[in-house]
């Protein structure tokens, strides 16, 4: 068998083509050839045709032999064909013309961002000081002109300066520290001046923060104990006690037992140790005599008084018909049934805020009720006398029956 056979039997390869990178952004430029084209007159038709995927739309040309336009799809510079004709155009247009084609590199890549200049922290405040540093203005006699410039968008002004060749101002408005040019002249300054002075210029770093504000002071959130002993009877009374403390009005009310204790807000102060029909407030005219004490300022959790107890429940959206009772401390808060979600009571006895549970159930309620009825409890603060409620008693003393 010759060579010459076993060359032709072999598999032919086809050569590899370097079209080059593929890229968008490419130039496509034709050039009409044909022989009536040659004047430069252009041609009519909106000429297109594909290059590889990406499709060249030329258009028409007026009185120029080439067009040019830009491709914005990824193509290689060897997809388009080097002659243009009807054979090869988009549209079916059967005129005689033709075209050479000419394709542009990749364009370059875009410049990279301007690196990120720290200009520091923003802030008002700023010292901005300027010197002049012409020849003219070193022997230290300063300058006439109102010198005033921008740093950024702060405006610095400056002014006048006699005897002097430095002057600073403080700029109240948010600045960064480079965004004041490091030399000012007659290009940069505002105003129009046209003389040949300059200056350096220098910004100061950003003011220490204002100091905090001292601390008011708070009062505590407490309850005193006020107390009102009969000094001409060994029993209660039944007038409406109130007594002047300071610029509060304290209401101590009728009592059924010679000694009656009441709890007041923490600002009272200056009460009475004595009170007669000739201190107390109202014109009740009786001769009772109290000796009136003050007790110390207490949390006011943890007084032992009268406190409303609330029960809310939490299950449902209306009442409930159980007798709900249950332990606050060593006590029994006795609400009962209730015809809305809600219901209060105030103890006839006293406790501290923190004796009640936040929940009551069926696991902590008194009774043996095993219904599913949930409530939140919730404690007020005192309200009013730390015994019971008083007796009602006539003008003149003697307990009604």
């Amino acid at each position: 068998m010759s060579a010459d056979k076993i060359c032709s039997d072999g598999p032919v390869v086809e050569p590899v083509v370097d079209k080059g990178p593929e890229c968008s952004g490419r130039t496509v430029t034709v050039k009409r050839m044909d022989r009536a084209g040659l004047d430069g007159h252009g041609w009519g038709m909106n000429l297109q045709f594909m290059c590889g995927d990406s499709k060249v739309s030329i258009g028409n040309s007026r009185g120029s032999q080439t067009q040019s336009t830009v491709v914005n799809t990824p193509m290689h510079k060897g997809d388009c064909v080097a002659r243009i004709d009807k054979s090869n155009w988009l549209g079916g247009y059967t005129y005689p013309d033709f075209f050479d084609v000419t394709v542009g590199e990749c364009p370059p890549p875009p410049s990279p961002p301007a690196p990120v200049v720290d200009k520091g922290p923003e802030c008002s405040g700023r010292t901005v000081t300027v010197k002049r540093m012409d020849p003219a203005g070193r022997d230290g006699h300063g300058w006439g002109m109102n010198l005033q410039f921008m740093c950024g968008d702060s405006k610095v002004s400056i002014g006048n300066s006699r005897g002097s060749q430095t002057q600073s101002t403080v700029v109240n408005t948010p600045m960064y520290k480079g965004d004041c040019a490091a030399r000012i002249n007659k290009s940069n300054w505002l105003g129009g001046y046209r003389y040949q002075d300059y200056f350096d210029v220098t910004v100061g770093e950003c003011p220490p923060p204002p100091s905090p504000p001292a601390p008011v002071p708070v009062e505590p959130t407490c309850s005193r104990a006020v107390t009102a002993r009969r000094l001409d009877a060994n029993h209660g009374w039944g007038m409406n006690l109130r007594i002047k403390c300071g610029t509060d009005t304290v209401t101590i009310g009728n009592s059924d037992r010679q000694t009656k204790t009441v709890y007041s807000n923490a600002g009272i102060k200056g009460c009475p140790s004595n009170v007669d029909r000739n201190s107390w407030v109202g014109g009740d005219r009786y001769g009772d005599r109290f000796d009136i004490t003050m007790g110390p300022c207490q949390p006011e959790q943890t007084v032992q008084c009268r406190r409303t107890v609330t029960a809310t429940r939490l299950d449902a959206n209306h009442g409930w018909g159980m007798n709900l009772r249950f332990r606050c401390g060593g006590q029994v808060v006795s609400i009962g049934s209730s015809g809305s979600r809600s219901r209060s009571t105030t103890t006839s006895f006293t406790m501290s805020d923190g004796q009640c549970p936040g929940e009551v159930n069926r696991n902590n309620w008194e009774g043996h009720d095993r219904y599913g009825d949930r409530f939140a409890i919730k404690v007020s603060g005192c309200v009013g006398a730390a015994l019971g409620d008083a007796q009602k008693y006539d003008h003149e003393d003697k307990l009604i029956q």
